[in-house]
C-alpha cells in the first residue's frame, strides 16, 4: 500500500511537467510554463521563479522561434502544437542588417565628360535596423563613395545618408522593398576643394534572397545608381 501511495505521489509531478506550455526563444532556448495569451505582439505566461513564486512575464513574439499550448479538458493534457505550427513555424525577419552594394555613377557622371579615363562605380555600405514589432519598415543609414577618374586627376563623392525602407513582401528567404533616403555628403575635387553637396536615393524597388546571409539588387535613382547588387548578413 505504501508503494502505491508513492508511486501515484510520482506520478503528479511527472504530469505536471508534461501539461507545461513550452516557449522556444530564437537563440534556442526554452521556457516551460504556462502561457496565458497570445497576441499578435506578445505572449503573455506564468513561470515559476527560484523563489518558488508564480510570476506573470511577457515576451516578444519577434524573440519567438515557436510555442507549443496544451489545453485541458477534462482532466486530459491535448497537445495543440499542431494547430500552432502556421503561427509558430512563421518566419520572423532578424532585427538588423549589414549590406555592401555596387552599382553605377549615372547620376554623378552624366552627362559624360570628354576627358573621363575611368569610372569605378558606386560603393556603398549600409546599416538598417528593423522598426520594433513591426517586419514592414526599417531605418538606418548608407555610407557612399563613388571615385572617377579623369587624365590628369580623380574625383571623389563622399556621403552618409540615412535612409527608410519599407518591406511589402516577407517570406523566410525572400524580401520585397521599397525605399528612399536624404542626406548631405562631400564633393572632393583637387581644383575646387571640398564642397557640400546633397545627396539622395530613391529605390523603386529593391529584393533580397537568403534568410540570414542574402543577396539582392535595387533599381533607383540616386548616389546608388539606376541599379546596384548587394550582398549582405542579418541577424
Amino acid at each position: 500500500m505504501k508503494k502505491l501511495v508513492c508511486f501515484i505521489l510520482g506520478l503528479i509531478p511527472l504530469q505536471f511537467a508534461f501539461s507545461q506550455d513550452i516557449i522556444v526563444t530564437t537563440n534556442q532556448d526554452t521556457i516551460f510554463c504556462k502561457i496565458l495569451m497570445v497576441s499578435s505582439k506578445y505572449i503573455k505566461f506564468q513561470e515559476k521563479v527560484k523563489t518558488g513564486q508564480t510570476v506573470a512575464e511577457f515576451i516578444e513574439r519577434s524573440y519567438v522561434s515557436e510555442y507549443h499550448k496544451n489545453k485541458y479538458q477534462n482532466g486530459n493534457t491535448i497537445d495543440t502544437s499542431q494547430e500552432q505550427a502556421v503561427v509558430n513555424k512563421k518566419s520572423q525577419l532578424p532585427k538588423r542588417e549589414f549590406a555592401i552594394s555596387v552599382g553605377d555613377n549615372f547620376l554623378i557622371s552624366y552627362p559624360k565628360s570628354p576627358f573621363t579615363k575611368n569610372e569605378f562605380g558606386s560603393y556603398t555600405l549600409s546599416y538598417h535596423k528593423r522598426l520594433k514589432d513591426d517586419n514592414t519598415f526599417w531605418w538606418g543609414a548608407y555610407y557612399n563613395v563613388i571615385v572617377i577618374e579623369y587624365f590628369h586627376f580623380y574625383e571623389a563623392f563622399f556621403s552618409f545618408v540615412p535612409s527608410m525602407r519599407i518591406s511589402y513582401l516577407n517570406r523566410p528567404n525572400t524580401t520585397l522593398y521599397s525605399g528612399v533616403s536624404l542626406g548631405l555628403g562631400v564633393h572632393a575635387h583637387p581644383y575646387w576643394g571640398k564642397t557640400p553637396f546633397l545627396f539622395y536615393q530613391v529605390t523603386a524597388i529593391g529584393f533580397s534572397v537568403g534568410k540570414k546571409s542574402f543577396i539582392g539588387g535595387e533599381l533607383g535613382f540616386g548616389v546608388k545608381g539606376l541599379g546596384c547588387v548587394c550582398y549582405g548578413y542579418r541577424f
